[in-house]
């Protein structure tokens, strides 16, 4: 009969521990849905009533900084369509190569810069809540110069954010600086927020080719290339000969 108790109390601690903290804390949860080499990272954020009182009476601005690694990428001009659909104003830290491979690239960073004034909290409690999905692509990466036993994959982690606000009370060793806003006409000194995630690291496993495959990679597709310039070639050859009867 006790540990039955210990048991239920375990299962359902963490979800009481949860409600009650996220009412008087500034939460973050993060999730990747999608499958293969191209997924959407989302972020939840969850502000308490109080905060978002403060925060939205003095005109602030949240900012979210974002390292991806070198395996995955944002497509700048992507992120950019999505701006007519609701999606936060970004600004990347140097020029994103969507074409790189993995091993030629290097990690970079993503200010996202969320207009509090766009979001309304809930009526009845106060709270704020703003979700953000993100498009991120995994790059190829090297392949194996090995043959491997099972399918070979590369693990992709991908820390979670720091959040600031742009006036917020914060000592100097918990700013950073950066710029102001997607202009980055200038640098400002955005406050570091604390916040409580229950979602652990997000991780993204891809595949990864194989050195011997490579000669059967070429061929095929080698095979391919010309099957379907023939089939065109064709294709136009007939065309012709079509126009050449109707005008004779």
């Amino acid at each position: 009969m006790f540990s039955k108790v210990i048991s239920l109390l375990l299962v359902f601690l963490p979800i009481l521990v949860h409600g009650i903290l996220s009412k008087e804390h500034f939460v973050i949860e993060r999730k990747l849905s999608g499958f293969g080499f191209h997924r959407d990272l989302e972020t939840n954020i969850h502000m308490p009533s109080k905060l978002c009182e403060y925060l939205a009476a003095t005109g602030c601005s949240l900012l979210i900084f974002q390292v991806l690694p070198s395996g995955v990428y944002a497509d700048p001009f992507q992120l950019k369509s999505l701006e007519m659909f609701g999606f936060p104003k970004v600004l990347f830290d140097r020029n994103v190569d969507i074409e790189a491979a993995e091993y030629v690239s290097k990690p970079h960073e993503i200010f996202m810069y969320i207009d509090l004034s766009v979001y309304k909290p809930d009526q009845t409690t106060g709270h704020l809540s703003i979700e953000v999905s993100m498009p991120i692509h995994a790059r190829y990466h090297k392949p194996l110069p090995w043959q491997a036993d099972s399918e070979p994959r590369a693990t992709i982690s991908l820390l979670h954010p720091g959040v600031y606000s742009n006036c917020s009370q914060s000592d100097e060793h918990n700013t950073l600086k950066a710029p102001c806003d997607v202009s980055n006409s200038s640098l400002c000194a955005w406050s570091h927020i604390s916040y409580i995630s229950y979602s652990p690291q997000v991780e993204m496993s891809i595949p990864i080719g194989q050195e011997w495959h490579k000669p059967l990679v070429v061929t095929v597709t080698l095979v391919t290339t010309i099957v379907i310039c023939a089939l065109l070639c064709k294709t136009l050859i007939s065309h012709r000969d079509n126009d050449i009867d109707k005008t004779s």
